[in-house]
């Protein structure tokens, strides 16, 4: 038992080290997704190991929480990370050992599952290298978290076993700790898959209970088990549960993920990357096809063959919820390849959360591994020669096509038929004959227990030939990509550490930090951990899965920002790329509704004769004639010169050119448009001063080192004393791209205390002071000249709370995404910090579960241990 244990340990580790060998400089899987959220752990240990739990990253685009896409940070294996960091970093070296370490603990699971399954030792490491070495577990590398979420699955059913057979509620409570740890391993999508698993294993029990003996069987069997798993589970997820429930509350922010999505945007999403039935030939051929790793789910030839011959003549009970889970597995990793996925969308409770079906291959390779070690179990201890002969019989069928392709193969290579001499069918040649190797290993195992032979040779060959498949024959295959080899991304080249120093220095501008805008050509934003160690703020959407926990707000701009130059100065965008093509827009048509206003600096201060304006009208109907629905305005240094109203039925007719004259010309430097009605919606098609046509762009001014200062761009904080409020999202959509984010801003929903506005705001109306700024609290003096909003540029998540003068007051959402609160006129103070209590407290949970659970095993193994001492002193 003991050599079978160390083998399924030591499996990865060897496996691992095949990569390197024989050049040390190569690294294993230096892909995006492998790497693109070690710089962020590494930013969140490297505070934690200086005293600060840092709930919330502001240097993610407009900020977002951290648990909202480190779920694993909690975890007390990766609370390892603390220990390891180097210069602040956490390196992907350490990553990838931490990787191997959790595939030698699935292992080990899986080959202690198949001792409680009493399917004997050989079994037990055939399961162990199957989950340890190969398949989806190394497949899935790229993935590092679904690693850590799947790696803890055999221990589950390993304590659901035990519980079965004693001791439900302590057992129960065991399989919970380590549902809790799956809960935490950092991927929400494989941990669904485990709770599917799970269900399916409370369903198929419970049937079979109550065919047994009923309710009452299935009552006692059951209740206690499950009580424990459940309440275990939840105190070792209780912080993030802490944060989910903490950002349903109130008003949540809307993120872009697939809650986002409906009707056939949200079938395209959910069934994107399907598995085709093609896909089974990666079980047999993985080196020939070259798979992507999504759809890799190679288990070994012999395990295969195994698992195979489970199906068909092992009868026990418990196989059946494993080739149930195959089943299940099989069928849901095909998605929008079946009618079934459009149903499961609306009936199963969770199923349209995520993409990728064929990830469901998780639950058809842990299916297959427990089954193998069925299969095995029943072949040297179980099956009788009459049971073995129509195996041997398939076996010799097999072998002889097999050995009949590889002829085929040579004669071909040796013809030189063309597209197939040798050289070029040597990968397939191989790939043939390893599966005759694996087959006739196998009839001859089966061949020699049919006539009553040792059981132990055979079994050591197996197992050998298990671990030779797994460990050396498949090993190179997993990375198919040429830029998975090279330096460790986390390590700063020169020339990174110079750029991210510079780009530091220039984004830092006391009081406040500003936001950079890179362009697509330099877009590098998948590997960030230089961006973290000089605190750069990246506009840019970061890549990878925190992408889907932006606020959709923050999308709405971002997917349309070539339609407004002001989307730089709303998003505190004070540095832009000189590659950018954003620093280039120019927008020459506006749209105003709600009350918002826009604004449009003239090309040169100096005097203005008149306005030309084209313009029309919708959802106007029940308006009179005449009705005033917006106004236009010159300014001056921020104070109104000329003004003119926009009336139905006059100024706003059928599309048609009105001049807006003066009866001399004035000095101005900037025009300004403002909605005068909360639904008729106003486009303005041109507008021309003194027939020069008008646009807005961006205002830059060189700054070298490749980049420009946008001149108008808005701070972190920053009052406006104008707000408008547009519901529908074609209306939202239309005026965003018009907004003039300087005076006003948007709501969504009317905030408590909403007026609309009395005429035009030439001017924001007050100003800001900042007292003190980190990442995770601002200290504001505010001044404000009349009622208004201060606007901060982070995204308004549930945790934000402000003090105003010391009293508890709302946080709004500007744009339906950034934090905003109401300030009445006059001199106020302002705290905004970020606090999540219910995560705090929630930390307390998986030390109290494992201190409680260890203290109740010991108090229970103590007195399992005395009970025969004290019978025996009785005697």
């Amino acid at each position: 038992m003991l050599a079978g244990g160390l083998l399924v340990v030591a499996l990865p580790w060897l496996q691992r080290w095949l990569y390197w060998f024989p050049e040390p400089a190569h690294r294993l899987f230096w892909s995006g997704d492998f790497v693109e959220l070690n710089a962020h752990r590494g930013w969140f240990y490297h505070q934690l190991a200086q005293g600060k739990l840092a709930l919330w990253d502001p240097l993610m685009a407009t900020g977002q929480p951290v648990l909202s896409y480190l779920f694993d940070i909690f975890n007390p294996v990766a609370l390892l990370s603390v220990f390891f960091l180097e210069d602040g970093l956490l390196r992907s070296d350490f990553a990838q050992v931490m990787l191997i370490v959790y595939c030698s603990l699935a292992g080990l699971g899986a080959f202690l599952l198949g001792l409680q399954l009493r399917l004997g030792r050989s079994a037990a490491t055939v399961m162990g290298l199957v989950m340890g070495g190969m398949g989806v577990m190394t497949a899935h590398s790229i993935h590092a978290t679904m690693i850590s979420t799947i790696a803890w699955s055999p221990y589950v059913f390993l304590f659901l076993q035990r519980a079965r057979e004693g001791s439900r509620l302590l057992n129960g409570a065991w399989a919970g700790i380590f549902f809790g740890l799956c809960f935490t391993g950092g991927m929400p999508q494989v941990f669904y898959y485990l709770m599917f698993a799970l269900g399916l294993y409370v369903v198929y029990w419970a049937v079979l209970d109550w065919r047994l003996g009923g309710w009452s069987l299935v009552w006692g069997q059951g209740w206690q088990a499950y009580l424990g798993l459940g309440l275990a589970s939840l105190l070792m997820g209780l912080p993030n549960l802490a944060h989910e429930f903490m950002s349903t509350l109130g008003d949540p922010v809307l993120v872009h993920d697939i809650t986002a999505l409906a009707g056939k945007d949200r079938l395209l999403f959910t069934q994107e990357n399907s598995g085709q039935l093609g896909l089974l030939a990666y079980f047999l051929l993985p080196r020939y096809m070259e798979p992507f790793q999504e759809a890799v789910m190679y288990v070994g030839i012999l395990p295969l063959l195994l698992a195979l011959a489970a199906v068909f003549w092992v009868r026990r009970p418990g196989a059946g919820y494993w080739k149930l889970l195959c089943l299940a597995g099989l069928v849901l990793l095909l998605g929008g390849q079946m009618g079934l996925h459009k149903v499961l969308l609306d009936l199963l409770p969770g199923y349209g959360l995520f993409r990728a079906p064929v990830r469901w291959g998780f639950l058809l390779h842990l299916g297959l591994l427990v089954l193998a070690g069925y299969g095995l179990a029943w072949l040297l201890g179980r099956a009788g020669p009459e049971e073995l002969r129509p195996l041997r019989r398939v076996l010799a069928v097999v072998c002889t096509l097999l050995l009949g392709l590889v002829l085929v193969l040579l004669i071909l290579g040796n013809l030189g038929v063309p597209g197939h001499n040798l050289h070029n069918m040597l990968p397939m040649l191989g790939e043939f004959l390893w599966l005759l190797l694996m087959a006739a290993a196998l009839w001859w195992a089966v061949a020699r227990l049919a006539q009553g032979a040792a059981r132990r040779l055979p079994a050591l060959l197996l197992v050998f030939l298990a671990a030779l498949d797994l460990g050396f024959y498949y090993a190179p295959l997993s990375v198919d990509n040429p830029k998975a080899y090279g330096n460790d991304p986390s390590r700063l080249s020169r020339e990174q550490y110079q750029r991210a120093a510079l780009w530091g220095r220039l984004s830092h501008q006391p009081p406040l930090p500003t936001r950079i805008l890179l362009s697509r050509a330099n877009e590098d934003t998948r590997y960030l951990s230089d961006f973290y160690t000089f605190r750069v703020n990246l506009v840019n959407s970061p890549g990878g899965y925190m992408d889907r926990r932006l606020p959709l707000g923050y999308w709405q701009i971002w997917w349309q920002r070539q339609a407004s130059p002001r989307f730089l100065d709303l998003l505190s965008a004070g540095l832009v790329d000189n590659s950018s093509p954003l620093r280039r827009n120019r927008r020459d048509h506006w749209s105003l509704v709600g009350y918002s206003q826009s604004a449009v600096p003239l090309p040169a201060p100096g005097t203005v004769g008149g306005l030309e304006l084209r313009a029309r009208v919708l959802f106007a109907r029940n308006l009179a004639p005449g009705a005033v629905l917006a106004s236009v305005a010159l300014l001056r240094q921020g104070a109104v010169v000329a003004s003119w109203p926009l009336r139905l039925g006059q100024e706003l007719g059928p599309g048609q050119a009105v001049r807006l004259a003066l009866p001399r010309p004035v000095a101005a430097d900037e025009v300004i448009l403002a909605s005068a009605h909360p639904r008729a919606l106003v486009e303005v098609q041109s507008l021309s001063a003194d027939g020069r046509r008008l646009s807005d762009g961006v205002t830059l001014e060189p700054l070298g080192h490749g980049f420009s200062r946008n001149r108008r761009a808005l701070p972190m904080v920053y009052f406006v004393s104008r707000a408008a409020v547009i519901e529908p999202d074609w209306e939202y959509l239309r005026v965003l791209a018009s907004m003039d984010p300087s005076r006003g801003l948007i709501f969504r929903r009317a905030p408590a205390g909403w007026r609309p506005p009395q005429g035009l705001t030439p001017q924001a109306g007050g100003r800001v002071q900042v007292l003190s700024w980190r990442d995770q609290e601002a200290r504001l003096k505010v001044s404000a000249r009349r009622d208004g909003y201060l606007v901060m540029s982070q995204s308004a998540f549930q945790g934000w709370r402000a003090h105003l003068d010391g009293r508890r007051t709302p946080v709004h959402k500007a744009y339906g995404f950034l934090v905003a609160v109401t300030v009445p006129a006059g001199e106020h103070e302002l705290r905004l910090d970020y606090d999540e209590p219910l995560v705090k407290a929630g930390l307390a949970g998986p030390p109290l579960a494992l201190l409680g659970l260890a203290v109740w095993s010991l108090w229970g193994w103590r007195r399992r241990a005395q009970g025969p001492r004290s019978r025996a002193r009785d005697r």
